[in-house]
């Protein structure tokens, strides 16, 4: 008989260790793969009134972001989306000081934007470390492996030594694909390296569109372009 109870016991300890490891692992999992749609305590897809100080009633009134450089091919930047500047966020983050919105005709907020203000010297240096800790920052809160953020390398169209290198992770909400990315913008002025620091997170059809604006992806690493003061954030990027 006690060795009955006995048996039972353990089984039951067994039951329960897997149970609550297979509870620990959909976790993660769901973790991994549905980061928050939300930045600054802004949601995705919603309306752009529940922020905005003033009431907006159209599309029309909002401005078109990148105007200067928008053509007739840019179909979703030019007609489909505006911008709105936001300084009124829920969370201020000492990372970023500018704050900004893309929103369809809907007035549904379908992308998110914090901008760096950097100071210092050596601002390329600057914006790297601050990327850095960022994304470790971010794959800590959501559950993430860095790893699965892929590096993205981009010079500039302007033939000039600017570029960017972007962290991105890709992931699905409802059918509608994704971006969550940190960046470092750079560009060379007065022979000197300037840089910014971004947050996004947007559809990626958006996101795509802003960076062929002013870049060109490329092949080749941060270190055959020439960019020095830049490196991988993560083994395998």
């Amino acid at each position: 008989m006690k060795r009955l109870f006995l048996s039972i016991f353990l089984i039951l300890i067994f039951y329960n260790v897997s149970y609550a490891s297979s509870l620990s692992d959909i976790k993660n999992l769901f973790n991994k793969n549905k980061p928050p749609v939300e930045l600054f305590g802004i949601k995705l897809f919603e309306d752009i009134n529940k922020y905005s100080k003033d009431e907006i009633k159209e599309f029309r009134s909002l401005e078109r972001p990148y105007k200067d450089r928008i053509n007739d091919t840019t179909e979703l930047l030019g007609r489909e989306v505006r911008w709105l500047f936001l300084d009124n966020v829920e969370i201020k983050n000492p990372n970023f000081k500018y704050y900004t919105v893309y929103v369809n005709k809907k007035l549904e907020i379908v992308g998110i934007e914090g901008d760096s203000d950097i100071q210092g010297i050596d601002q390329p240096q600057i914006c790297f470390d601050k990327k850095t800790k960022l994304l470790e920052l971010i794959a800590e809160k959501h559950v993430l492996n860095i790893e699965n953020f892929k590096e993205e390398i981009y010079v500039s169209k302007d033939g000039d030594k600017g570029g960017a290198i972007r962290s991105v992770f890709e992931f699905n909400h409802d059918g509608i694909d994704l971006n969550y990315s940190v960046s470092c913008t750079f560009y060379e002025e007065d022979k000197k390296m300037w840089a910014d620091l971004f947050i996004e997170l947007s559809i990626e059809e958006l996101s795509n569109d802003i960076y062929k604006l002013f870049y060109k992806k490329s092949e080749k690493s941060a270190e055959q372009l020439g960019f020095p003061y830049f490196k991988s954030d993560a083994k395998g990027l």
